[in-house]
């Protein structure tokens, strides 16, 4: 009886860290799509700037449209936010759309840091200073992109590899 409890806890530790060790994995391939995404849309909300000229309310909801959550509802909620008459600055509005994104994406701080700058220019302005905001934002968001995807395949190992270690030693521990 005592080995039968002994095996269930071993498999049950392994289980837990290869399941640890996955999540994390997923996480990073998560962020790796989302920074792919959100270069997508920030290129496609510069050209509807540029060449379309629309307004901001119009080009959230079309973005809004064109994209599955999180960024979806994220361009869903600035829309509708930035045509009610009543709402607050745009700045704020920016803000607690980023905070949002932030708390419902894979994305880290270094990913969100440029889209916070990116909203003290946007709407203000002539197009030439919210195009060069975009591409400033466009810059760094490829640049983390890179950066992950070299680290990638290293994290994902060291993660696996750290997972399964700390799964036999508690094995160890209990025999």
């Amino acid at each position: 009886m005592n080995i039968l409890f002994k095996t269930m806890g071993i498999v049950f530790v392994m289980s837990a860290t290869l399941s640890f060790s996955l999540t994390h994995n997923r996480m990073l391939d998560n962020r790796k799509q989302e920074l792919r995404r959100l270069y997508s849309l920030l290129l496609q909300l510069k050209s509807e700037i540029q060449y379309m000229n629309n307004p901001l309310p119009e080009i959230f909801a079309k973005l809004s449209i064109q994209t599955k959550a999180p960024f979806g509802i994220w361009f869903s909620d600035m829309a509708m936010r930035t045509e009610d008459e009543k709402a607050e600055s745009f700045s704020a509005i920016w803000i607690s759309g980023i905070e949002y994104l932030k708390a419902q994406s894979a994305l880290n701080n270094e990913d969100i840091e440029p889209l916070l700058e990116l909203g003290e220019r946007l709407g203000n302005g002539d197009v030439a200073t919210q195009m060069k905001a975009i591409d400033y934002t466009l810059l760094h968001l490829e640049n983390n992109r890179k950066v992950l995807e070299g680290e990638m395949e290293q994290k994902k190992k060291v993660t696996l590899t750290l997972s399964l270690f700390l799964g036999t030693m508690i094995w160890i521990v209990l025999i």
